[in-house]
């Protein structure tokens, strides 16, 4: 057989190859929205503090009828008192405070406490587990984040390797048929051949990867983790590339964080508290007037620990922030460089100044840093969701971060 028809079968046969690519169904496709809504609507533990949110409003209801009956029963104990000291009462005047007991310093003490305390306490009380329910689905939202975007590093890593591994079958048909026709020796084809049962390996583990993947994401959705999809979109909320200064995150912080907010609340709650004290027992060496002393001190120290904490908690985030904003600065230099050499291959292929073969060999390199390029965008702005977080409701441990399959 001749040259000229060996390159025509060889010809004939690319051809076939080349148009039997398959079609990739995007029905039941999935993304981060609906994902986030699902795994708020099923998380055990945002259910557990809606109960809880319940709980401290009906703790606020109840300090307040508290108050109410407390503020009734000091205006009947003064009333009393006063028609006591009246020097003429009438006979039913008389009558009516003859079993009267008045209540003690101690008594009166605590209904005051009832009456102006209680309820800022409650309040107080249901602010906190309100934001606790924010806090918590922060963190139902940040595992969700966490496992999709590695879905979707696990969805560019198969969809690079599929190209891979559909070049490298055009070469091992074209090498098999090159050794039937006695082109090529039986140790050129062997090592095609090794070469591309290696990369359907490759395949296969990045799909069972991408497999448990998907269950831990329906586990976290509450579906039935063998739900399968066809396909992950890619868009995310928008999250800024900015970053800005670390002054400027931790006076945010220093504002708007939770927990001063609620230690600020809580301040003013036993400024109260020692505020009646005093008033009632002016004695700084008064049991009531130390401990209430003693327990606004305590807060204000804690206070004081929890922006300590903070103030360290956005230092580390901020440093993993510039960290992941330098990655990509410094990608960028490798992805220019591949975009540049694929737009130039492209224009070279249209044009048959370069084969196939050559020209997927750069497109293909070029997918690579593409997929490294995306994945160093998603984790900043992984990294951009938390700072927002630290920055304002924090987080709060869920049974979801160390219950995965």
């Amino acid at each position: 057989m001749g040259k000229k028809s060996i390159s025509t079968i060889i010809a004939i046969s690319l051809g076939i190859l080349l148009s039997s690519s398959t079609v990739f169904a995007q029905s039941n496709s999935l993304d981060i929205t609906t994902s986030e809504n699902l795994s708020i609507q099923n998380s055990s533990d945002i259910k557990s503090q809606n109960y809880s949110v319940q709980l401290a409003q009906n703790a606020v209801n109840q300090a307040k009828d508290a108050a109410n009956e407390a503020s009734t029963t000091l205006i009947i104990n003064q009333q009393m008192l006063d028609l006591m000291s009246k020097p003429d009462k009438t006979p039913e005047e008389a009558a009516i405070v003859a079993n009267y007991v008045p209540l003690t310093d101690d008594q009166i003490y605590q209904l005051i406490k009832v009456r102006d305390v209680q309820p800022l306490e409650a309040e107080y009380n249901l602010s906190s587990t309100k934001n606790n329910e924010d806090a918590i689905e922060n963190s139902v939202k940040l595992n969700l984040y966490t496992q999709y975007v590695n879905l979707l590093g696990e969805q560019d890593d198969i969809n690079t390797e599929q190209e891979n591994i559909k070049d490298l079958s055009n070469s091992y048909n074209l090498s098999k048929l090159k050794f039937q026709l006695g082109v090529i020796s039986e140790s050129s084809y062997k090592k095609i051949t090794t070469s591309y049962n290696n990369e359907n390996s490759v395949l296969l583990q990045k799909q069972r990867a991408m497999d448990i993947a998907e269950m831990n994401l329906n586990k976290l959705m509450g579906q039935d983790i063998h739900t399968k999809y066809s396909y992950f979109s890619t868009e995310l909320s928008d999250n800024s590339n900015n970053i800005e200064s670390l002054d400027y995150y931790l006076n945010y912080a220093m504002e708007n964080r939770t927990e001063i907010v609620n230690g600020k609340s809580y301040i003013k709650v036993k400024e109260k508290a020692y505020e009646i004290a005093k008033d009632r027992y002016p004695i700084e060496e008064n049991l009531y007037n130390r401990q209430a002393k003693y327990d606004l001190e305590e807060a204000q120290s804690n206070l004081e620990l929890k922006k300590t904490s903070i103030e360290k908690d956005i230092r580390n985030q901020y440093n993993i922030l510039s960290s992941k904003k330098k990655n990509i600065d410094n990608d960028m230099q490798s992805y220019n460089s591949a975009k540049k050499n694929y737009d130039i291959a492209n224009n070279k292929y249209k044009l048959g100044v370069i084969s196939k073969v050559d020209f997927e060999s750069v497109e293909l390199n070029y997918k690579k840093e593409e997929d490294k390029l995306l994945s160093l965008q998603r984790e900043l702005w992984l990294e951009q969701f938390k700072m927002k977080c630290e920055l304002n409701k924090g987080f709060y441990n869920t049974t979801q971060q160390n219950n995965a399959i």
